[in-house]
């Protein structure tokens, strides 16, 4: 419950932030840093982590991202088969956090699931505004990492829901922290190849057990969504 109130408070301030600073008050800019990485801490830690409780041993909390990007990477290996480079997207966040450890359970998991024949190759997102994730954006990064990437994987979520398709933007696959109903159109209209969501019917209380496999782990809180279905 604690958990819950305090990101809605965070989002507030957050907006309340953003118009200040369109407004032409510059002085809100760090206070939109620091909101925006509050609330990106909370919102991990409320998917990752088993919902409104403490937050368990990063052990534990691995499972859940490694599986996600697991059952991603298998489908990347799938549909684009041959190996070559992956540009992977993430947010700047630093060294310290609980999000590091997150990202880098992502990044096992998108190497386990897709094998040896691919390169994974990190680019960042630019620190100052816009906030909004475009496919123009994607672009500009990939060619940037890696000019002939064969794909990109955004974990820092999806384009925004007006977004075009980039002729120069390689087949781009996403997990994001949405419910799987919210993407589907994102899909349908070619913007996402495939993506990593979370079950619209998701028991946060649920918490993986020993010896599960990644499978298991991924069908306890989210869905592979993909224009076949």
């Amino acid at each position: 419950m604690l958990l819950n109130t305090l990101l809605v408070l965070a989002l507030i301030g957050l907006v309340t932030a953003v118009r200040q600073w369109r407004r032409g008050n510059d002085a809100a800019r760090p206070l939109i840093y620091g909101l925006l990485g509050l609330v990106t801490l909370l919102v991990l830690v409320r998917l990752f982590a088993g919902g409104p409780a403490e937050p368990p041993p990063v052990r534990i909390a691995r499972e859940y991202p490694t599986a996600a990007a697991y059952r991603l990477g298998r489908e990347i290996a799938r549909t684009l088969p041959g190996g070559g480079d992956i540009v992977v997207v993430v947010a700047d966040t630093g060294s310290e956090g609980f999000a590091g450890p997150i990202v880098a359970a992502q990044i096992d998991g998108l190497r386990e699931g897709m094998g040896d024949a691919y390169r994974l190759v990190l680019a960042h997102l630019p620190d100052e505004p816009p906030f909004v994730l475009s496919t123009r954006l994607l672009a500009r990064l990939t060619a940037q990492a890696a000019p002939e990437a064969r794909a990109v994987v955004s974990l820092a979520g999806s384009p925004e829901a007006d977004a075009r398709p980039a002729r120069e933007l390689p087949p781009l696959f996403v997990i994001d922290m949405i419910a799987a109903p919210a993407a589907r159109p994102l899909i349908a209209r070619g913007i996402v190849r495939a993506g990593v969501f979370v079950k619209p019917d998701v028991d946060w209380r649920l918490e993986p057990e020993p010896g599960m496999t990644l499978d298991e782990v991924f069908d306890l809180r989210f869905v592979l969504v993909t224009r076949d279905g």
